[in-house]
C-alpha cells in the first residue's frame, strides 16, 4: 500500500503516507518499532539465549520496518536514510517536511479562491479543478467543509451561469457535490442549444439584409453613371444646376472670370445705355 502511494518530494502527501505506513506497520504487528521500545537489556553478565534470540527477533522487524519506509520515498531520501534505524526515520521526514507542507497549504488556498471560471470553458473541467484543490487540502489535513465547498464552487463560475445559481438557492432540498455537477452539464447542454437557435434565427435576417445592400448599392451605381457624379438636391421641385467656374465667359463683356459680377456691365447700367437683362438660366 505504501509502496504504490510514495511520498512527494514537496511532502505535500506526508500526512497521508504517514497514516497508510502506520496502517501497514499496524497490519503486520511492528508499529512498536517505530516507537523505539527496544528489549530491556541486562545490565550484567552475559545473555541468555532466549535474550539473544529477542534481540535477534527485534533487529529483523527493525530491518523490515526500514525496507518499507526506504521503498517509499525518494532516491535522494533513500540515500540519506540508507543507514538510520527505522524509528529516526520518521522524524527527520516530519521535521524535513512540516515547513514544506505549511507552504504548499498556502498556495493550494490561494490557488482555490482566485479559481475562475472562464466564459466558453467547459463546466466539467472547472468543476473538477476546484475540487481537486478541495482534495489536495482534505490531505493536508484541512479539510472544506461540504457546504462552503459548495459555494466556493458556485462562486467560481463564470457569468452565463447566474440563473443557475439563482435556481439552486431557491431550491428547498440541498444537492450533494455530484448532484451538483450532473445540474451544471445539463445547464451547459441547455445553453448551447439556445445559442444555436439564435444563430438560426439570425441568419435568414442577415441574409435579407446583405440583399438589400446589394440591391441599393446597385442603384447608387446606376444612377452615378446616369448623372454623371453630381447631386440632386432633396428639396421637391429643385433641379440639379452646376456653378459657374472661375473660367466661365462673362455674359455681358465676354470676359472671363466674374460671369455675372461685371463691372461694365453695372456702369452702363447706371448711365442707361442698357437695360436690365440677365444670362440665360438665371431666375429673374
Amino acid at each position: 500500500m505504501v509502496e504504490k502511494h510514495p511520498i512527494a518530494n514537496d511532502g505535500s502527501n506526508y500526512s497521508d503516507w504517514f497514516l497508510k505506513l502506520n496502517i501497514v506497520l499496524r497490519f503486520k504487528n511492528l508499529l512498536h518499532i517505530l516507537d523505539g521500545n527496544f528489549p530491556d537489556e541486562k545490565e550484567k553478565g552475559k545473555p541468555t539465549d532466549e535474550e539473544n534470540e529477542e534481540q535477534k527477533k527485534w533487529n529483523d522487524q527493525q530491518q523490515i520496518v526500514q525496507t518499507v519506509i526506504l521503498t517509499s520515498i525518494g532516491d535522494q531520501l533513500q540515500r540519506k536514510s540508507l543507514d538510520t534505524p527505522s524509528k529516526e526515520i520518521v522524524p527527520q521526514l516530519e521535521r524535513m517536511f512540516t515547513d514544506s507542507a505549511c507552504k504548499e497549504h498556502y498556495k493550494t488556498t490561494i490557488a482555490l479562491t482566485r479559481c475562475k471560471m472562464m466564459e466558453g470553458e467547459s463546466v466539467s473541467v472547472h468543476f473538477f479543478k476546484v475540487q481537486g484543490y478541495l482534495e489536495k487540502l482534505e490531505k493536508l489535513k484541512s479539510p472544506i467543509p461540504e457546504d462552503i465547498a459548495k459555494d466556493l464552487i458556485l462562486g467560481s463560475l463564470s457569468y452565463s451561469y447566474k440563473d443557475f445559481i439563482m435556481h439552486y438557492h431557491m431550491r428547498e432540498k440541498s444537492m450533494t457535490m455530484n448532484e451538483i455537477h450532473n445540474a451544471l452539464k445539463t445547464a451547459e447542454v441547455d445553453m448551447e442549444k439556445t445559442k444555436e437557435k439564435s444563430v438560426l434565427a439570425i441568419a435568414p435576417n442577415s441574409k435579407k439584409i446583405a440583399k438589400n445592400k446589394g440591391k441599393t448599392s446597385k442603384a447608387r451605381s446606376l444612377f452615378k453613371s446616369k448623372t454623371g457624379g453630381a447631386q440632386a438636391s432633396t428639396s421637391k421641385g429643385s433641379k440639379v444646376r452646376n456653378s459657374p467656374s472661375s473660367n466661365t465667359e462673362c455674359f455681358y463683356c465676354h470676359e472671363e472670370g466674374h460671369f455675372m459680377n461685371c463691372t461694365k456691365y453695372k456702369r452702363d447700367l447706371d448711365e442707361g445705355k442698357v437695360e436690365c437683362k440677365r444670362p440665360k438660366g438665371t431666375k429673374g
